[in-house]
């Protein structure tokens, strides 16, 4: 597997090609974008990457500094791949670009309720859960969201820069 920075299109191209991820997993306002403009939304402040196994982009992964300590990340796995020893594969190696391209101390997700799976898979790989937050997001299915959070603190990661 290798992970790297990938555009707009290529993200809307991994999103339009799996409409159950899309269902299961996408905000309403991102679905709405999806599927009434083709596309999914850019966003400044989001760094993208994609993880390919051999030559297939089996997952995106979203970054955004939640605050000088924490980045937020949203990852989408494709229906095809969503397996336990599949997304401990795929952390590691975000976990290692993490390591050497980002300063922050933390990594937080935020997962719905609801989906068991996702925070179970998440729990595996070292998340912890924080609280459970009224979701900020308008969704079919979810109300309230867990926020779970990893910590690697400061030995692991280069100090942040102010």
């Amino acid at each position: 597997m290798i992970i790297k920075e990938i555009n707009n299109k290529e993200t809307s191209d991994f999103f339009l090609a799996d409409p159950d991820l899309c269902v299961m997993g996408l905000p309403d306002g991102h679905l709405y974008y999806l599927s009434k403009f083709g596309k999914y939304p850019s966003f400044p402040e989001e760094t993208v990457y994609g993880l390919y196994e051999e030559d297939n982009l089996i997952a995106v992964v979203m970054f955004e500094e939640y605050n000088k300590d924490t980045l937020a990340m949203h990852f989408y796995l494709s229906t095809n791949h969503l397996r336990k020893d599949v997304v401990v594969r795929f952390y590691s190696i975000v976990e290692d670009m993490l390591i050497k391209n980002y300063s922050h101390t933390k990594v937080s997700v935020f997962i719905p309720e609801s989906c068991v799976h996702v925070q179970k898979a998440v729990q595996a790989i070292g998340f912890k859960l924080k609280e459970t937050l009224k979701s900020r997001d308008y969704t079919r299915q979810h109300d309230y969201q867990d926020y779970l959070e990893r910590d690697y603190g400061r030995l692991k990661c280069i100090q942040y820069k102010n």
